[in-house]
């Protein structure tokens, strides 16, 4: 048997899965995210043209059930003991509206491994796992995936399943941020891409960059997870990041294993995501040699608030340079940090800014001093709205993209200032409408745009949401001016 089996749905194949012929009366639809109804991106690749599977409920009257069964494909010779299912999934709609079933037949043998029935929607792509002990050395076993979606008169949301990213691994499933990402599997962890930058997985068998050997089994087929340094993306950051996790009164521990290896620009940063905010809280810049080494911080409690963790690759431009990563592990209580000089900076929240402010304007009067770009195709709006249906009261500054193309930008500039050390950007945006192209923050020194600081791009998001970017003049002073552009 292969020791892991997993599917992300990029082939119209379906890696062998197939809608259930018989005993259901809906199908489960593959599409990318431009078609599918959870209006956002698949997420192996959190993408508009990754795909996923869905499905949508049909106006069959209340109370009326549509019900969709996917078989993945039979798994043979399975070995007895632990083993965990995992998938990914959106549930969309009202309570009871869609209920996600996982059926295991095992030898002949149907039995529901795990039921997903939320008062509360889902409308971001949240981990399902579920260990499984197989107690029959040798068995045959086949998931089946139900659906089951009610058509409630009063529903304003249209209920919608969606699903990705399985995986069936031989062992017990591992605990929220813990990874070892042996048999080509991240475990609950995701990567979010900056351009064509991203966390990858990797062996001591490869071609590119990395340690020759992993540290779970030190062995040269062994898994890890690195990203590269590049010239050409130097000063680019990309993050891996964890399922969510639940608070726990006693704080978390979180260890690791990290290579950071021939770059004394390369940095490895860890912050810990709450919706209040974000906040580092371990931080090593520089060459640190090409030999695996121990890395350990606390997590303290906070508020009853859950968090995901954020591990941030920032690469240099040593061509042979990486940051690679093993042996994830997170568990309940309090450790200290390891190693002693790891930076902890400052926290980045998002309550109001203090006092002192290099750069500040809330739009209630004008647009401040930001300038708009001469080299761009269309500019940025300002607008003072009391009684708006989309828009809530007060200053603000926009783009309307009508009659424009998808290539088009409004770049809007601050003013120049010199600054040194590390320095916090915050604002608020939201976005309108289904295509609402990409917005991002970059900055100048002298002529020169560093690009990827910060980028989002979505539909309508009917919040005002938070953006925190850390820019780090650590080295020397710049005359930097920042840009949003749309």
């Amino acid at each position: 048997m292969r020791q892991g089996w997993q599917c992300d749905f990029e082939e119209a194949a379906l890696c062998g899965a197939a809608n259930q012929a018989e005993g259901d009366n809906y199908d489960w639809d593959w599409v990318d995210g431009n078609k599918g109804a959870i209006g956002g991106y698949d997420h192996s690749y959190n993408t508009k043209v990754g795909h996923f599977l869905q499905i949508v409920s049909d106006d069959m009257g209340p109370g009326r059930y549509n019900v969709a069964k996917l078989k993945l494909p039979i798994i043979g010779n399975v070995p007895s003991g632990d083993h965990c299912f995992q998938l990914y999934y959106i549930r969309l709609g009202t309570a009871g509206s869609g209920i996600l079933k996982i059926y295991i037949e095992a030898d002949g043998n149907l039995e529901l491994l795990v039921e997903i029935n939320e008062d509360e929607e889902v409308s971001s792509w949240t981990l399902l796992q579920q260990t499984y002990v197989n107690r029959n050395d040798n068995a045959t076993l086949q998931f089946v995936v139900r659906g089951d979606l009610d058509t409630l008169s009063d529903s304003t949301q249209q209920p919608v399943l969606a699903i990705d990213d399985f995986s069936f691994t031989s062992s017990g499933c591992p605990l929220p941020g813990s990874c070892a990402f042996d048999n080509a599997h991240i475990c609950s962890w995701h990567t979010e891409k900056n351009g064509n930058l991203m966390w990858q997985l990797s062996n001591g068998l490869q071609e590119h960059g990395g340690p020759k050997y992993d540290h779970t089994n030190n062995s040269t087929i062994g898994g890890y997870i690195v990203v590269e340094d590049t010239e050409e993306q130097n000063g680019m950051a990309t993050s891996l990041v964890s399922s969510f996790i639940p608070n726990d009164v006693y704080g978390y521990c979180f260890t690791f294993f990290y290579s950071l290896s021939g770059d004394q620009e390369a940095q490895l940063r860890v912050r810990i995501r709450r919706d209040s905010g974000n906040t580092t809280v371990w931080s090593l810049t520089g060459d640190q040699g090409t030999e695996w080494l121990y890395a350990q911080m606390g997590i303290p409690n906070s508020a009853d608030e859950g968090f995901e963790i954020v591990v941030e690759g920032v690469v240099g431009s040593y061509a042979n340079g990486w940051i690679a990563l093993d042996d994830l592990y997170t568990y309940s209580g309090h450790c200290s940090t390891e190693p002693p000089d790891a930076t902890l900076q400052p926290p980045v929240t998002s309550t109001a800014a203090p006092a002192g402010d290099i750069f500040s304007c809330d739009f209630e009067i004008d647009t401040c001093s930001m300038v708009q770009d001469k080299t761009d195709d269309f500019d940025w709006t300002h607008e003072h709205i009391e009684d708006s249906f989309e828009m809530p009261p007060g200053g603000h500054i926009l783009v309307d993209a009508t009659g424009h193309s998808f290539q088009e930008k409004a770049i809007i500039t601050t003013p120049s200032f010199t600054v040194q050390g590390l320095q916090c950007v915050t604002f608020w945006y939201r976005f309108i409408g289904s295509e609402s192209g990409i917005l991002s923050l970059n900055s100048r020194s002298s002529s020169h745009w560093a690009t990827g600081l910060w980028k989002r791009s979505g539909p309508t998001i009917p919040s005002w949401n938070s953006a925190m970017i850390d820019l780090d003049m650590t080295q020397s002073s710049y005359v930097v001016s920042a840009a949003l552009w749309y």
